[in-house]
């Protein structure tokens, strides 16, 4: 898998790699978060509850806030901005 064989090389050159656990809703191992040596984060909402879209189980890492982002909301910016179509940036 080619995925995995980049975690592989990524954290034997020491980098700290982070996944998002997915957002199926579902109690399942999601790879590639799941992978040995990867941090797994899932989404929490602005009460510190899981989010009903995050994957979620006892191999996740950490919870990060994932609804309602303040940033997302600020005034004099629109996630949103073309056409009511969600932007998105390739890196």
């Amino acid at each position: 898998m080619i995925v995995a064989e980049a975690i592989e090389a990524a954290l034997n050159q020491g980098t700290t790699v982070v996944f998002s656990s997915g957002n199926g809703g579902i109690e399942t191992l999601q790879f590639p978060a799941a992978e040995e040596g990867v941090i797994a984060v899932g989404a929490i909402d602005s009460n510190d509850q899981r989010a009903t879209f995050s994957t979620f189980g006892n191999w996740l890492d950490v919870m990060a806030p994932g609804v309602d982002i303040l940033s997302l909301r600020a005034q004099g910016t629109d996630m949103y901005a073309y056409n009511s179509e969600p932007r998105v940036h390739i890196i």
